[in-house]
């Protein structure tokens, strides 16, 4: 009598999984991809479209084809060729979502600045900050995300340029804000091409513990600085005809509530093809290339440690005017906008210069300046007094502080 009561049962909740299973792939993606479409487009306020949905209640795995986010007026704001998301049947089991995989294929996203302090997607921001603020997010596991094939278009309206980023590719493959599951690493993968330069970046986070801590290794190069000097928050006193930088750089971050945060920084950075003009066009400082072997730099400390800076081809101009050394451009102003600040009295400069610690010490452990040039120039006197010194030799355990 018990055998044929648990056949019984077997078969009702066998054909009931499979009546359901089938009602859900019948309704359910429609049903489903309509509520996503209406939440997420009141949550943005903006048109949200879906292409189709596919859903696998067996495997508890649904795919979003063709998810779209329209730009304000014409054109796509995010364009996303595939969502593939799955749940493991342990989320039934720990009362919390556990993800065996989730995937975002191709995700496009096309942006614009309209003015200094404005975007065309500002009013998102806006809504989002606006909403209220919750408590502690649930517990989750995450396993295998991965972002492949990305892209983006910047049009930086204010600085009449564009900036593209290219094969973006994301992978972790587990972050967990479970108990017990904090003090793992997360080990994040990241590739990416900007405008032209190639990015790599991989390493360590611990993002749910306190204190936080993270281990980057990031590694760059062909970095175009002219390209961004319009996002310098202060007005230049020269122009940078060219300069490009690679770089190899170990990265510790760690935060915590007692003591806040430290940032730490070590590695290899090589500047190439510098070639610094005065506002004039008068050629200033030229450099073939900087090799820097920095063995801490820690900017919080205010405290940078250089192994060894190796110049190559160094053509440094320096002049004297009546108004002092053309070198003087080289420093940034105090306010931090010099474009809509005026210049601060004599009383406010000194005084914010004699703030203790103000400045950034550092200690360069050797100096290398093969082929190295240095014209001197005084206008100060007639006829001009014109003065050259070649080929400086090497300098070894140099210490200062500016």
């Amino acid at each position: 009598m018990k055998r044929i009561w648990l056949k019984r049962t077997f078969w009702t909740v066998l054909i009931l999984v499979i009546a359901l299973g089938g009602l859900s792939v019948w309704l359910g993606p429609s049903y489903v991809q309509r509520s996503i479409e209406d939440a997420a487009g009141k949550e943005l306020g903006r048109k949200v479209s879906i292409a189709s949905m596919e859903f696998s209640p067996l495997s508890l795995q649904v795919k979003i084809n063709g998810l779209t986010v329209h730009a304000g007026g014409e054109g796509r704001l995010i364009e996303i060729e595939q969502i593939d998301a799955a749940l493991d049947w342990q989320s039934v089991t720990r009362l919390m979502p556990v993800i065996k995989h989730l995937s975002i294929k191709k995700p496009q996203i096309t942006m614009a600045r309209l003015d200094a302090n404005r975007y065309d997607v500002s009013d998102i921001i806006e809504r989002l900050q606006a909403r209220p603020k919750g408590g502690p997010g649930p517990a989750f596991v995450l396993n295998r995300f991965a972002i492949e094939g990305g892209s983006i278009d910047f049009d930086d309206r204010t600085e009449q340029t564009r900036h593209t980023l290219r094969e973006l590719r994301l992978r972790v493959p587990f972050v967990s804000n479970a108990s017990g599951q904090t003090d793992l690493d997360v080990t994040p993968v990241f590739t990416a091409t900007i405008n032209g330069m190639a990015l790599d970046l991989s390493g360590k986070l611990k993002p749910f513990r306190d204190p936080l801590g993270a281990s980057l290794k990031l590694e760059f190069s062909k970095l175009d600085l002219t390209r961004y000097l319009g996002y310098v928050p202060f007005a230049l006193g020269v122009k940078l005809a060219s300069a490009m930088v690679d770089g190899d750089v170990d990265v510790t971050l760690l935060d915590s509530k007692a003591k806040g945060m430290t940032l730490s920084a070590k590695g290899e950075v090589t500047l190439s093809g510098l070639d610094v003009r005065e506002l004039s066009d008068a050629p200033m400082i030229a450099l073939s290339k900087l090799k820097l072997d920095i063995a801490a730099l820690e900017p919080m400390a205010r405290s940078i440690r250089i192994k060894s800076a190796a110049l190559e081809g160094l053509d440094l101009r320096v002049v004297r005017r009546a108004s002092g050394l053309n070198l003087a451009a080289l420093k940034a102003p105090l306010v931090a906008d010099a474009k809509t600040a005026e210049t601060p009295a004599p009383a406010e400069v000194s005084a914010a210069s004699a703030v203790p610690g103000g400045g950034m010490k550092f200690e360069i452990a050797e100096l290398l300046m093969p082929d190295a040039a240095i014209a001197f120039m005084d206008e100060t006197v007639t006829p001009a007094v014109r003065k050259l010194c070649a080929s400086l030799p090497k300098v070894s355990h140099s210490r200062s502080k500016v």
